[in-house]
This record gives structure tokens, sequence and C-alpha cells, in this order.
């Protein structure tokens, strides 16, 4: 009994971890799949003294996830130019100005992140000066590569300031997201949603299945031990019922001592065969009552004692509640 209590115990114990376990994984894949938009914009600067480095007086505590970031950099990261441009060029500026890159800057269009800003005309005007800044996607991904790892941040809307704290330079899609977007088209995008659906249901039925697998083990192993206990219960059983036989003779010796050779000499014959619950002894002549498996079998054993004669039954024989013993009540002459 006690090793199911304990087994019980150690079901309780893994359901209890298994709950704990199942909300700890489903959070930390909520965490790592959202991607709440927020308002604050998390500082850094950068420098090539000290590299990336949180803006002081920022709260590095809650920054880990998705976050609006900002990049001031007090270097010459962020390239600037003035260009002229016709009139016409300011319907699509950001078109014309792509074109142009080439010419006032010292790398390749797709390389780079791009802001412009037109310099009010004068009346009647044939050009337009138009104040471009660039800066090299390669030295943006390696800044924000190391806030990620250092802080556990992403960008989601990116800013670049220059050391004047002045915003030169926007871009509303992170990095990453928008490699990801070049690189995968809608179908690979569906794809990859329903990987996320299948893994969120696995990770639902998954605790679900190993504790019932759990289960059906520990029943398995209770059914083996009361299997293997069953012998033991028998054996148990029979230690009690002769223990009860040995604490009858003993009173009965203690009540009568002079007739407690009669009684021994029964209880040799029919040893384990009977339950006695009454004896009579008047001489040599000897009243039995009891219980045991078959009266008629108890009747032969008797009869077969050289030193016991004249064995009768008494009244009529019945059987138990339980139908395991036939009740009897038996006279008997012991000889000598």
């Amino acid at each position: 009994m006690l090793s199911i209590r304990s087994y019980f115990h150690s079901v309780n114990a893994i359901l209890d971890k298994a709950w704990h376990w199942w909300v700890s994984e489903l959070d930390e894949i909520f965490q790592s799949l959202s991607r709440i938009k927020k308002s604050k914009i998390i500082e850094f600067e950068i420098a090539k003294a000290h590299g990336v480095a949180l803006k002081e007086g920022e709260n590095n505590r809650n920054i880990r996830g998705m976050q609006n970031i900002s990049l001031k950099f007090k270097d010459n990261a962020v390239l600037y130019r003035k260009i002229k441009l016709p009139v016409a060029a300011r319907k699509n500026i950001d078109k014309v100005v792509r074109y142009e890159f080439n010419k006032y800057f010292p790398m390749n269009v797709e390389d780079a992140l791009i802001s412009c800003d037109v310099i009010q005309p004068g009346i009647g005007a044939e050009s337009i000066e138009v104040e471009i800044w660039s800066i090299s996607k390669s030295v943006v991904d390696e800044h924000l590569n190391k806030i990620r790892e250092q802080y556990g941040s992403e960008a989601k809307n990116l800013q670049i300031r220059n050391s004047e704290d002045q915003v030169l330079i926007s871009d509303d899609i992170s990095r990453s997201q928008r490699n990801s977007d070049e690189q995968t088209g809608p179908g690979s995008r569906k794809a990859i949603n329903i990987m996320i659906i299948t893994l969120l249901l696995a990770l639902l039925i998954y605790p679900i299945l190993k504790i019932d697998m759990h289960l059906k083990n520990l029943q398995e192993e209770v059914t083996l031990l009361e299997i293997e206990a069953q012998p033991i219960i028998q054996t148990r059983a029979k230690i009690l019922e002769k223990e009860e036989r040995l604490q009858h003779l003993i009173n009965k010796k203690k009540e009568n001592p002079d007739q407690a050779y009669m009684w021994s000499r029964i209880a040799k014959t029919i040893s384990d065969k009977v339950i006695l619950t009454r004896m009579e002894i008047n001489g040599r002549k000897v009243q039995l009552e009891g219980k045991a498996t078959s009266v008629e079998q108890i009747i032969k054993i008797l009869e077969s004692d050289t030193n016991i004669s004249d064995v009768k039954i008494i009244g009529s024989v019945s059987t138990t509640d339980n139908n395991l013993y036939e009740t009897m009540k038996i006279s008997l002459t012991i000889n000598n």
C-alpha cells in the first residue's frame, strides 16, 4: 500500500511539473513570436571608442523583443550630400534620388539606407536643392546584431540620428524582417505560418499525451505489484489462521491443564484441516465444534487414527456465509 501511495504522489508531482513546463514553454514561444508595437524609443549611442552603448538614463530591464530603436552616431558614419535636380524631379523625388545615388555616394543604392529632404525653391526657380543622408546597411546591421546579443532587442522601427540628436533617416521595417520578406514569397510565409500553428498545437497536445502515457505505465506497475503481492497476502492469511489456532490451544491449556493431552492428540490428528471453536471433554468422550473446508474429510482423518474410535456427526452440516467452510459438530472417543 505504501508503494502504491508513493506512486500516486509521484503522479501528482509529475502533473505539477508538466503544467509549469507547459505554461513556461508557451509563454516563451508567444514572446518570441509576438511583434508588439511599442511607442517608446530605445536610444543607443554609437562611437568608435566604446561601440554600442545604451543611452545614459535608459532602463535596460524591459527592452527585450521588438522595439523602436534609435541609433545615435557620433562619428561620420552618416554621409551627407546636397545636390541640385530639375524642378520636375520633385514629383518622384525618392525614385530620382535613388537613381542619382551612385553619382554622389561611394556605395550601391541597394546597400544603403537613404533619406532625402527638398529645400523649398524660390519662385520661378528651374532647379531644386535636395539634401540626402545615407548610411551603409552593413554598418547598421553590425550595430543591430550587437544590440541583439547584448540587450535582446530587435528593431521594429529604426531611427538614425547624428551627434546633434537630429533624426536623419527613418526605417519603418527592421532589417531582419526586410531581408526575410525579400527572400520569401507569399507561399513561403504561408508555409511558415502553418508550421507555427502546428508547433503550437503540438505543444498543447504533447504534455497531455506524455502524462497519459506515464499514468498508463504507473497503472501497469500497480497491477504487477498487486499480482506479486497476492501470494504474500495469502501467506499472511494462513499465518493469522495458525496464530488463532495456537492461541486457542494456549487458552484451553490454561483453562484445563489435565485435558491438554487429549486436546493435543486431536489437534495433532486434524492439524491445519479444521478451525476448532469449542471442545467438550467428558472422560474419554469428546465433542468437537468448528468449521472445515470438508467435514467428510475430517471424519475420514479421525477414523484413520487408531487411537480414536466411535466418530460420529452430531446434527446436520451447513456452510458458512462465504461458502468457504462447512460447520461441524462431531463426537468421538479417545482409546488411550
